[in-house]
């Protein structure tokens, strides 16, 4: 169920020599514009640039993606390897994601300037797949991840 608190709701956080990723579960409104009901969910992909000389990310200049429903199957698939790459663009921003041996490539840019990349390690990968996994469980109304897997290798061919 989507919690309506967003300090409660599934997040996943990689951080990285230059930049940093908070996959986070996001409500989305339905056709009837609710979006409090449990199946409306996805995930905002935010982006953020470390500061210079210091420890912490620049989270006032992030780039954020929220994927849509057609997008977060796509990104589950990319995270189990049955696609090799993926990308997602808005109007000003956009975010590439390419695997690379054990790990994703992500780039995240946005106009005026503005490129922000890391690398996802494979533990982080294992993360944002079970969380993607629920989530898609959750959109579709199933409890079975093997409707779900079958269902990402017919979208991949594989």
């Amino acid at each position: 169920m989507l919690t309506s608190s967003p300090a409660t709701r599934q997040k996943v956080k990689v951080f990285a020599k230059n930049a940093a990723l908070t996959a986070e579960e996001a409500p989305f409104p339905s056709l009837n514009g609710n979006s409090h009901e449990t199946s409306n969910v996805t995930l905002n992909l935010d982006v953020a640039a470390k500061l210079n000389g210091q420890k912490s990310f620049n989270w006032a200049d992030k780039i954020t993606v929220q994927l849509s429903s057609a997008e977060l199957p796509e990104f589950c698939a990319l995270l189990m390897g049955y696609i090799d790459s993926m990308t997602v663009h808005r109007a000003d921003k956009g975010i590439a994601m390419e695997r690379q041996d054990r790990t994703i490539f992500l780039k995240a840019t946005k106009q005026g300037g503005g490129m922000y990349a890391l690398p996802i390690l494979t533990g982080a990968i294992f993360k944002l797949n079970v969380m993607t996994m629920e989530l898609l469980k959750r959109q579709n109304n199933t409890n079975d991840a093997n409707v779900i897997i079958a269902s990402l290798r017919m979208f991949a061919k594989r």
